[in-house]
């Protein structure tokens, strides 16, 4: 088996990616997509070539649909079936266009390559009130999310105890 196809499936056996490879591709990070941590999520499909892997992904690609295409429940961006062995995507050159709108983002933004840029970035730093002021609010968060963590907790215990069933198998008038 040189070439095979393979899908990563979620903990609940829902697949989330396909895709095509050789050697150890299936089990690898992607950059934008992560593998299951647990390889029994892995499934490989071995093929007799590079084309019929191709094919392969293509085929489970439109069986299980894209996700950004609102057809599936795959994270693939694409309908599988291109790129190649060791092959890997080369940047597209920019456009004026792409240059325009990126310029205009950058335009709020101070040059810090300049003495003056360098000061009004300086100034729009956090001060240190600011930064007190940003602890205490995640402090009092946590502090939230912990006191709700732990009523969900009491109240899913007491749901255990109050649940008992009659001998005929219904809840008893105790549990409402």
């Amino acid at each position: 088996m040189v070439f095979y196809s393979y899908i990563w499936l979620r903990n609940d056996q829902s697949p989330y990616y396909v895709g095509k490879g050789k050697g150890d591709r299936a089990f690898v990070d992607h950059g934008r997509i992560h593998p299951p941590s647990d390889t029994r999520l892995i499934l490989i499909f071995p093929q007799d070539s590079e084309a019929d892997a191709f094919e392969s992904e293509r085929e489970l690609i439109w069986l299980f649909g894209r996700k950004d295409l609102g057809t599936g429940i795959l994270r693939n961006l694409t309908d599988g079936g291109e790129g190649g062995a060791g092959c890997h995507a080369k940047k597209a050159p920019r456009t004026l266009e792409h240059l325009q709108k990126m310029r205009k983002v950058n335009l709020g933004h101070p040059d810090r390559s300049t003495p003056e840029g360098k000061a009004k970035a300086d100034a729009t730093k956090r001060t240190p009130e600011m930064r007190a002021l940003a602890r205490e609010h995640a402090r009092r968060g946590w502090e939230l999310r912990r006191k709700r963590a732990d009523h969900v907790e009491s109240w899913q215990n007491q749901c255990e105890y109050d649940h008992h069933a009659s001998s005929d198998g219904r809840l008893s008038k105790d549990t409402y």
